[in-house]
């Protein structure tokens, strides 16, 4: 996903630096080496952006419990969305099941989108969520799956060692953002007990 440079927060005049991706290519059209390169080039992004994070949130990311739920109580006001474009409901409306348009047309969880804003501060938080695994659990590393195509994180950076699982950290934390923009979901502890429920996944050995 490629964002402008800059963009400036609905709620305060500060400039917060976006996150640009060198890569101009969705993730099931990679080939096995640009995965690669694009999972270096994620997990490099990483300190810089929990330090921007921690600067315009004024919240201490010591890797506590406590941190998480003050981080999502200081974002829960943030999230916004915004109405999708005629050419991007188009685009999608195009590969739904006819019996299913009518009903997607008109689901605001389909026809809106959180906004730009929302969605690099929701991948900046992501960032920190993994590292709430990876400086707790040695045994979780980064990874990228380039050979099953059917894969739902196909080409993806994902941490592996949840067991069977693997954790998108994006992925898992756009949800949860898409359920407070969408579903109402203004629950404090809704990312610390994310947490809880991936740690459930850890092996114990």
């Amino acid at each position: 996903m490629l964002f402008s440079k800059i963009f400036r927060q609905d709620t305060s005049n500060m400039n917060y630096p976006l996150l640009i991706s060198p890569f101009d290519i969705e993730f099931s059209e990679m080939n096995p080496a640009q995965a690669r390169e694009h999972l270096k080039w994620f997990i490099s992004q990483i300190p810089e952006r929990i330090k921007l994070l921690s600067g315009v949130s004024a919240i201490p990311l010591d890797y506590s419990d406590a941190s998480l739920i003050h981080l999502w109580e200081w974002f829960l006001p943030r999230v916004r969305s915004e109405k999708k474009s005629n050419e991007e409901m188009s685009k999608e409306l195009s590969v739904v099941p006819e019996w299913l348009k009518e009903t997607y047309s008109t689901d605001p969880s389909h026809t809106n989108k959180l906004t730009k804003e929302s969605s690099v501060l929701a991948i900046d938080i992501s960032m920190y969520f993994s590292n709430m695994f990876l400086n707790k659990y040695p045994m979780l590393k980064w990874s990228v799956n380039t050979k099953a195509k059917k894969y739902v994180y196909y080409n993806k950076p994902v941490i592996s060692g949840f067991g069977k699982q693997e954790l998108s950290s994006v992925d898992v934390v756009i949800n949860l953002t898409r359920r407070v923009a969408f579903d109402g979901d203004k629950d404090p502890n809704g990312l610390f007990n994310l947490y809880s429920v991936w740690s459930e996944y850890i092996p114990n050995d």
